[in-house]
């Protein structure tokens, strides 16, 4: 294989890595975070949902800024101080002797964590041949749905032991070995002088959003919005229709969905374009939602699964995708915080929107409507789909 075809170098595994690791220490954090604030604090149920959401609060305001600031310090430098300040965070949880000090750490984390992971994205978005790009990310992606696994999994498993000291410490273990992973890479990619002082040359805006970006951006926003009812009212839901103990496995079928689907999907969208993978993504999410809200066995709610998985990670890798490709060579920064933003914003706001809606519709609607929601995707994305068919 000719070098600048070449997909797995050393750099694209030793940032496929770092975002791993990163990962890992977020979905474990995430998981336990309420159930920490309230059994040593003594934090009311919504003060706990404020701890666990004050990260995804510091997200969103990293990647406002992310895009902006790589363009003039570079990518490798945000994200080695990212996943830098990622370690720092996950080692004062150890100190944190009150609730206020938690909310605090818990923000500047998720502003660590927004810069990190949204540079490590624009690197490999940079990295992988133009011609494999949706594979290359596909592949990529890859690590946030292994971890989406294996975090919670060992979360769980310490919250069991209620060592939350035990807890910390792995976390600092992976974001250590996440740095580690970061500074093997050789990657460089620094913006030169002429970027400072953008702000005051453009509208203002400009410099958070890529213009370019926005259409497949959009319905990001749709789709991370219906898929945010699946985060927040799975567990309720199933415990409602006594599907409890087979709710605990949906996430590894849902895992395992997106591990077969997008690298074969990275392939067909760099083959033969963006709909041939699109469409067939946002009808399989669909159904798969759908089938979550007429579910009356454990054999539909693992399909659910299935299916959910397997449109959710085509639908998230190949819209990063088509952003990027439809953004200057120069602002693959910006395209990446500008797509991470609206999922951010969909995720974190969606489940308060859906929760005001819930008691009137109960689940089952409200998951009806999150199927409908996707299938109005299909003709937002004809409108918004490239058309050179690339």
């Amino acid at each position: 294989m000719k070098a600048e075809t070449r997909l797995w170098t050393e750099d694209f595994v030793a940032v496929t890595l770092a975002n791993f690791f990163l990962m890992i220490n977020y979905f474990m954090l995430i998981v336990v975070m309420a159930d920490y604030a309230m059994s040593i604090f003594g934090a009311s149920p919504a003060l706990a949902g404020a701890a666990s959401g004050m990260f995804i609060v510091g997200a969103l305001v990293a990647r406002l800024f992310a895009g902006a600031f790589m363009q003039t310090w570079g990518h490798r430098a945000i994200a080695l101080v990212g996943i830098g300040s990622d370690l720092l965070f996950s080692l004062i949880y150890f100190v944190t002797g009150a609730l206020f000090p938690l909310l605090v750490v818990r923000f500047l984390h998720g502003c660590a964590y927004g810069a990190a992971s949204t540079a490590l994205g624009t690197i490999v978005s940079r990295m992988v041949p133009e011609e494999r790009r949706g594979e290359g990310l596909g592949y990529y992606m890859l690590s946030n749905a292994l971890s989406a696994a294996v975090g919670p999994f060992i979360g769980v498993s310490l919250l069991r032991s209620g060592s939350f000291d035990l807890h910390f410490s792995l976390c600092v273990l992976f974001a250590c070995l996440s740095l580690g992973a970061a500074m093997c890479s050789r990657v460089l990619w620094k913006g030169g002088p002429s970027h400072a002082g953008v702000i005051f040359v453009r509208p203002i805006w400009r410099n958070f959003l890529e213009p370019c970006a926005l259409p497949v951006s959009w319905l990001a926003f749709l789709i991370y919005f219906a898929y945010s009812s699946i985060l927040a009212f799975l567990t309720p839901y199933a415990k409602e229709i006594s599907l409890a103990g087979t709710a605990s496995f949906f996430f590894v079928i849902y895992s395992a969905a997106m591990l077969v689907t997008r690298p074969a999907a990275g392939r067909v969208f760099d083959r033969r374009g963006p709909d041939y993978v699109m469409y067939p993504a946002i009808v399989v999410l669909a159904l798969g939602i759908l089938l979550l809200a007429f579910c009356n066995g454990s054999l539909l709610m693992l399909l659910s699964g299935a299916c959910i998985g397997a449109g959710i990670g085509v639908l998230q890798s190949c819209g990063l995708t088509i952003a990027v490709q439809a953004s200057p060579s120069e602002h693959v920064g910006l395209a990446n915080s500008t797509y991470y933003i609206f999922m951010d914003i969909a995720v974190g706001f969606g489940p308060a929107a859906l929760g005001l809606l819930q008691p009137f519709t109960g689940y089952r609607g409200m998951y009806v409507g999150m199927a409908l929601l996707c299938a109005f995707c299909l003709p937002v994305y004809a409108r918004i789909r490239p058309r050179d068919g690339r």
